[in-house]
């Protein structure tokens, strides 16, 4: 292939005219002549604002392996964006840009590389300066080009770009590249690209003390100015204005924190949010006497955590013995037979993935003597029961101590009587209630007598309220299959079959897995069985059982893009058509972008490229539907999309579209359309949005 270069005693030239630029040398600055200044300010630079270039790579290689390519900005030239197209891009503006195949496949060989590289250059005078680097699989540079282009330079149709290319000493005669002027993409300025309302920010969670976690976010790069705020939680804090910075939460719940991000240099603005939730936890663990006749053995059960899943484990210690059980996972619990009478000292600490150690020290008070205990197990009672009912109910024989055999007596409080020993620890009777739509109150008392020496006798009664469980139970199903519950009692939800439970929408279960709402997932279209017992307060019970249809799953939107292109001939001439959407949820508000570009197709001694031209009429507009979430669900209320653009004797239409608030799409409810008239060849092609759906489901 041919090229005119300048190879590298042209490039040592290149050098010496980037130090005449950089000024503060006397040397320098005196070989610097009124004749040169001029001519760069007559080309451009200074004043002209970032004007845009394509650039074309060449990789004659048929198997060497090329990595990625950097293209960095020397002498005074500044990178203002850049836009990688299908490729991944890492920026460092203004400095450099890194392009690789998003894939992490090696770079493309055979011919030119079939892909569109935009950037956009900037500098006090001119011509820009670009250094262009080559990188193996080992990250080595094989290869190294300059380029020395200017932004007004008198560049006619069929330009031989390839001149204003020049070889170094590391230079490759299977890779070259040359950038190509494109003035229509000056009007644009960056606003395509990285910058123009399109930033983002992660963050990670680390335990920064007790019950206190360390959020650090980090904003992608090119902005001057960071603005963090938190928009919505259970407490505020001011974080420090810089790219990478961090704030200290320790109160539990869901924050929204945004990031406003300006280009000074640009006047531009960026916004955008991320939902981040700081657990909570109450520590705490119930006791609980085993029912083994005669012992001291004491069950110990841990609760507290408002998300289950964030939990690592559970330690405990008792200082009084060494030899306690020591671990138990969250949901399960550790028993120890005591010995001795006495009070206990028990720790138990929660442990959870960002590092944090929630601990409860409690005193625990065991005893060997005879303590009559009963409680209301249950009792089934919904409401529509009318007249008289038996109703059947189960009580609990929570006694402790005392030597056996032991011996109880159960009185009712109707009359009935029944006498049990320890081996019967849980009993039933069934009351005949007048009426079983209203309260029925009855006295329970259990009397308790051991056989030891001096016989122990301890007694016990309870009230039993016999009264209908009212648990409303209310449900909704979300477009995007979740399936919301809530009772006005608290329960237990079970659902046939079982569905991933949504901690950060559901509430916390308490020690005995009652809640009174939850939030589910479903990942596919079906009837799903949900049966709900409802726990009353005076121990009656109500099971409630529902079939909830989920008829359609659709994916929730947030943020995505699609691009495509298209080619055609017309006259003898090619042509390419490359046209894309995306949506963006912004903190205020939902952006929509369009932009359909038409390029012709170029040759150079034999290397192929495109480079942008004029259509008679070129188009891009957007119709469909994009929703809001309402208090439950997300992405329900609709708002109608119907906008765009027509231009004539142009290379390409772009349209923004803001919308107020937050909006998502749903799969394939808002559609682009992209035309292009050239020369009588009228080309139309569609996409549509909504794949980039953010639920783990899909």
């Amino acid at each position: 292939m041919k090229k005119h270069v300048m190879h590298f005693s042209g490039w040592l030239v290149v050098l010496w005219h980037c130090l005449l630029l950089a000024g503060p040398s006397v040397e320098a600055q005196s070989i610097r002549d009124t004749e040169s200044v001029a001519k760069a300010e007559e080309e451009g630079g200074e004043g002209k604002g970032c004007c845009a270039f394509s650039l074309q790579f060449i990789n004659l290689y048929e198997t060497k392996y090329i990595k990625k390519v950097r293209v960095s900005a020397i002498c005074d030239t500044r990178i203002c964006c850049a836009d990688g197209d299908e490729w991944a891009q890492s920026d460092h503006f203004p400095d450099y840009v890194e392009w690789f195949p998003a894939d992490s496949s090696a770079v493309p060989f055979g011919n030119a590389i079939d892909n569109e590289f935009l950037i956009y250059l900037d500098s006090e005078t001119s011509p820009f300066y670009l250094q262009v680097d080559w990188y193996d699989a080992n990250d080595q540079v094989v290869c190294r080009h300059t380029i020395e282009i200017a932004c007004d330079g008198s560049y006619k149709e069929d330009e031989d770009w390839t001149q204003y290319t020049s070889t170094t000493s590391l230079n490759d005669e299977r890779l070259f590249v040359f950038a190509v002027r494109e003035e229509d993409e000056d009007e644009d300025g960056c606003e395509d690209f990285l910058k123009n309302g399109i930033c983002l920010f992660d963050y990670s969670i680390e335990c920064y003390g007790i019950d206190e976690y360390l959020v650090s976010l980090n904003a992608n790069p090119g902005y001057e100015l960071y603005q963090w705020a938190i928009v919505s939680g259970p407490s505020s804090a001011s974080i420090n204005p810089s790219q990478n910075t961090s704030v200290i939460l320790s109160v539990p719940g869901t924050y929204v924190i945004s990031l406003q991000a300006d280009d000074l240099d640009l006047n531009e603005t960026c916004s955008t949010d991320e939902i981040i939730v700081i657990p909570g936890f109450t520590p705490g663990f119930t006791t609980q006497v085993v029912p083994v006749p005669c012992s001291a053995t004491y069950r110990f059960t841990p609760y507290g955590a408002s998300d289950p899943s964030v939990v690592t484990g559970v330690t405990w210690s008792c200082a009084q013995i060494p030899t306690f059980p020591s671990y138990c996972s969250y949901g399960g619990y550790v028993e120890h037979n005591f010995t001795a009478p006495g009070t206990y000292t028990i720790t138990m600490t929660i442990m959870d993935i960002y590092g944090c150690m929630h601990s409860i020290v409690q005193d625990v008070v065991v005893s060997f003597a005879c303590n009559a205990g009963a409680e209301v197990d249950r009792y089934f009672l919904c409401t529509g029961c009318e007249g008289q009912s038996n109703v059947q109910v189960y009580f609990n024989n929570i006694s402790t101590g005392g030597t056996c055999p032991l011996t109880f007596i159960w009185d009712f409080g109707d009359g009935d009587t029944l006498v049990t020993n320890e081996n019967m620890l849980s009993v039933s009777h069934t009351y005949a209630v007048p009426n079983c739509a209203i309260a029925n109150n009855y006295t329970v008392t259990l009397t308790m007598i051991d056989s030891g020496v001096n016989p122990c006798t301890s007694m016990t009664t309870i009230p039993l309220v016999i009264a209908p469980c009212r648990p409303d139970l209310q449900y909704r199903v979300c477009p995007d299959g979740k399936i919301k519950c809530w009772s006005t009692v608290p329960g237990v939800f079970t659902f046939t079959p079982s569905l991933d439970v949504v901690w950060a929408e559901s509430d916390i279960p308490d020690a005995d897995g009652l809640r009174t709402f939850i939030t589910v997932r479903s990942c596919s279209v079906g009837v799903y069985n949900l049966s709900f017992e409802g726990h009353c307060n005076t121990g009656g019970r109500c099971v409630v059982n529902q079939s909830i249809s989920v008829d359609s799953l659709l994916c929730c939107a947030k943020n995505d893009a699609e691009r495509a292109h298209h080619e055609f001939s017309v006259s003898g001439t090619d042509y390419r058509m490359k046209y894309k959407m995306v949506q963006r949820n912004l903190l205020l508000y939902h952006k929509i972008r369009l932009k359909t570009k038409l390029k012709k197709r170029k040759s150079l001694f034999g290397i192929s490229y495109w480079k942008g031209t004029k259509a008679d009429q070129i188009e891009a507009h957007c119709d469909g539907t994009i929703y809001k979430s309402d208090p439950e669900c997300n992405c329900v209320l609709p708002h109608t999309v119907d906008d765009g653009i027509v231009r004539y004797n142009k290379t390409k239409a772009k349209k923004n579209i803001s919308i107020g608030s937050r909006f998502r799409s749903r799969t394939h409810s808002i559609m682009s359309t992209h035309r292009v008239i050239k020369n009588g060849y009228d080309v139309v092609k569609y996409l549509y949005l909504g794949n980039d759906c953010d639920e783990s489901c899909y």
